[in-house]
């Protein structure tokens, strides 16, 4: 491998550290008293070959070290008017700008160099963040040209998604959201791209301003197209505390957020209702998804009756099977999720679920919601191995609290928990067993688990980890008043 290809592959990387290994050199100078040697050198260089990039940039370099800014800034402009843009020294400008307190200055150059190399501004975005603002780079990528955005659509939209959680640059974040979502001069593939793309990086925003644009694309993808289906809306977008969400059941939070859900139902039927009249049916895949998403609608409006009778038309449909069995996730959480849950049904489409999605990683959601399930269960055997699992868990959750310490989670059962999983699961199932009656299960996995309470003293270094042990603490007292 050549000297050159080497520094492509190594990259921004390789920059930043000659780049500090140099200033660190010149702050060791500058201790044993050799700095002024050393400018007088580099000045006597530069004047000797005129238009040196490099030696300039030292020689300012050196300046600021010993606190001679205006000597450090005048240098800068020299740089300025002599360096293309394409340069690649650039970046060791920037940070001399920034270091100089010139930011609009550096962000100029950036933007320069960025624009011509977008690929290096995703490639190392996190990098950039230590040079300038973040605002500057939104405002970077609102000018980028529509290929770029595109090629570059996974990249675009996870940082718009990271700047949306920035109070600075959240509005900001929002306008270039629907700005990418709006290009025209694309085809009908790039945008479809585009837009699925951009719905990915919503998946847990519950932020009333995206709702049109997440409405449009769930009305979309069951609408009759000439291509494929972009997404499967029923596929698991994202977890929280080990509890999945689909595009479907996200969306739908997000349109009871916004009192919509009638308005979307409405919307459905009606592409339901053209799909029949014209005998669109033939495009099955799409038409199986409509229904599937209007029963999922249904259940959120309260209208379970309705929407289960979908359901069991579309399961004596044997053509609806491969959908449906997509989809399976998706009316577990509804029918467990809705304001009146069906307990029988919730319970046998999550063990389908299971089935489809047996990852290991899934294995802690499955077994406790269905634990949780069975609890409300009338038959008597379905309580008892709800119990069992209840309190296995409960277990696993105190052992990892135990192994956690002031770590910010650990691995128990075989899959990993955040510190914040393990108190919440610890509550919820600790809870669920003292409602039914079982709260000698509890304080037994306490008293074997923890030691007379020792291992508290871990959570104690600071509020947040106090919060957590209080909090583990009340689902005992809980237990032994109950």
């Amino acid at each position: 491998m050549t000297n050159s290809s080497i520094a492509s592959s190594s990259g921004l990387a390789s920059e930043e550290l000659t780049e500090r290994l140099r200033l660190l050199a010149i702050q060791s100078l500058d201790q044993c008293g050799k700095l002024s040697e050393i400018a007088d050198r580099l000045e006597y260089q530069s004047a000797n070959i005129p238009g040196s990039i490099v030696l300039l940039k030292q020689l300012a370099d050196v300046n600021d070290q010993t606190n001679h800014k205006e000597k450090a800034e005048h240098i800068a402009e020299q740089i300025a008017r002599i360096m293309p843009d394409d340069s690649p020294f650039i970046m060791d400008y920037v940070r001399l700008l920034y270091r100089l307190n010139k930011k609009d200055e550096a962000a100029k150059w950036l933007e320069k160099s960025l624009l011509k190399q977008p690929n290096r501004l995703f490639r190392d975005y996190e990098k950039y963040q230590d040079v300038l603002e973040r605002k500057y780079f939104l405002k970077i990528l609102e000018k980028l040209d529509n290929k770029t955005i595109v090629q570059n659509s996974f990249q675009i939209f996870y940082q718009i998604q990271k700047e949306l959680g920035n109070p600075e640059t959240k509005e900001q974040a929002k306008q270039l959201f629907g700005k990418f979502w709006n290009i025209t001069e694309i085809s009908d593939k790039e945008q479809n791209l585009l837009r699925q793309t951009a719905v990915r990086s919503l998946h847990n925003c519950e932020d009333v301003f995206f709702y049109p644009y997440y409405q449009e694309w769930m009305i979309d993808v069951v609408s009759p197209k000439n291509h494929e289906l972009p997404i499967n809306p029923f596929q698991i977008t994202y977890w929280i505390n080990h509890n999945p969400q689909t595009y479907t059941t996200s969306f739908l939070i997000l349109a009871k957020k916004c009192d919509k859900l009638q308005e979307f139902c409405n919307k459905l039927q009606q592409v339901v209702a053209a799909y029949e009249s014209s005998k669109q049916t033939t495009n099955q895949q799409r038409y199986f998804s409509a229904k599937i998403l209007e029963a999922a609608t249904l259940f959120a409006c309260n209208q379970s009756e309705d929407g289960i009778k979908i359901i069991e038309t579309l399961e004596k449909e044997k053509r609806s099977e491969k959908v449906l069995a997509d989809a399976i996730l998706t009316l577990g959480l509804m029918m467990d999720q809705c304001p009146n849950p069906n307990i029988n049904r919730a319970i046998q489409y999550y063990e389908k679920a299971f089935e489809v999605n047996s990852h290991r990683a899934y294995e802690p959601f499955f077994s406790m919601r269905l634990a949780l399930l069975k609890l409300q269960h009338q038959n008597q055997e379905q309580q008892q191995a709800g119990i069992e699992t209840i309190t296995k868990y409960l277990r696993y959750m105190l052992i990892g609290m135990k192994q956690c310490g002031d770590k910010s989670g650990t691995s128990v059962g075989g899959a990993y928990f955040s510190k914040e999983t393990l108190v919440d699961l610890t509550e919820n199932l600790g809870t669920a067993l003292v409602h039914s009656g079982r709260s000698d299960l509890v304080i037994n996995a306490y008293q074997e688990l923890v030691d007379n309470q020792s291992w508290f003293e871990t959570l104690r270094n600071n509020h947040e980890q106090e919060i957590f042990s209080q909090k583990i603490l009340a689902i005992r007292k809980l237990a032994e008043q109950n």
